[in-house]
């Protein structure tokens, strides 16, 4: 199902930070972000807006991770990007994934 099929008007902002700070502000109702990185920017806020940070099930779209390949890279390279893929499943399992998005969580690039 589509987000804008929901019934709700869509923004798109540029950071993370910038999704948590509509939500903070009461400017929007709800956001959508990665998982790993909207928990990440919200383990480093202060407890009083930690709480207010709920999340709802099922997932908008469930996958433990994502990277995207263009087609034509995918289509003349599979055999690396499925390699690509299954390190990054490897360190989302084992938790070296979550280390490194806190690493890198309060930086806007």
């Amino acid at each position: 199902k589509k987000i804008n099929g929901l019934g709700g008007e869509v923004f798109e902002v540029n950071t993370d930070k910038q999704l948590l700070g509509l939500l903070f502000l009461n400017r929007v109702d709800a956001i959508i972000g990665l998982e790993n990185m909207i928990d990440a920017k919200n383990h480093g806020l202060p407890s009083s807006q930690r709480v207010l940070v709920e999340k709802i099930e099922p997932a908008v779209i469930s996958t433990p991770y994502y990277l995207a390949f263009s087609n034509k890279y995918y289509s003349e390279n599979p055999d690396i990007a499925w390699l690509i893929w299954n390190t990054i499943y490897l360190l989302k399992k084992n938790g070296e994934l979550d280390s490194l998005y806190e690493k890198y969580a309060d930086k806007d690039y």
